[in-house]
């Protein structure tokens, strides 16, 4: 990538050293050339964020907030809702298909595993990445994840900068995925 600003008429201070106006504009193009490539032809990634506990979509609704990319979360509180919300129901009527969920297991009215299953039984939504976030880590639900084909089973940070951390990786792994699919 190649940035070119003319800012004013001499871009050096005049004893041979540039202005500091001109290394922050470097840096920005050289911070904007490091971006994930998939980034550029994307406007916004949609996540869907199935999640009951305040406190954690906040957490992750401000580090989503404080990434390089932008993104659109949608929030649902319950399996019922998720599920409404994936098959353009009531509220959710207008809602568009989420490039990425983002589910917890431990869910109140329809529970986090029948959601997962209900996704990949359904044939529209089989192809939609899911990553787990649990509070708890159980062997029986690992395994059931694995044979339902979930990309990510992860223990739920507990503060902004575990959520920080998960923001990132969630990117890394979508720049990865993206590249693959498109070779």
């Amino acid at each position: 990538m190649v940035c070119f600003c003319s800012i004013g008429s001499n871009l050096n201070s005049g004893k041979g050293r540039r202005s500091p106006l001109l290394f922050q504009l470097t840096t920005l193009c050289v911070t904007l050339d490091a971006l994930p490539d998939i980034w550029w032809g994307r406007e916004t990634m949609h996540i869907l964020l199935i999640e009951d506990n305040p406190g954690d979509v906040r957490l992750l609704r401000e580090a989503f907030h404080d990434s390089a990319v932008t993104f659109q979360v949608s929030v649902v509180e319950d399996g019922d809702q998720a599920l409404a919300f994936l098959r353009s129901e009531g509220d959710y009527a207008d809602a568009t298909r989420p490039d990425l969920i983002l589910l917890d297991l431990n869910l109140p009215k329809t529970d986090g595993r029948v959601v997962l299953q209900a996704l990949r039984a359904t044939p529209e939504w089989k192809a939609i990445p899911i990553m787990i976030l649990t509070g708890v880590l159980q062997e029986a639900d690992q395994q059931q994840a694995a044979a339902l084909e979930v990309e990510r089973f992860l223990q739920k940070p507990v503060d902004l900068q575990e959520y920080m951390a998960l923001v990132d990786d969630i990117m890394a792994w979508w720049q990865i995925r993206e590249r693959s699919l498109r070779k």
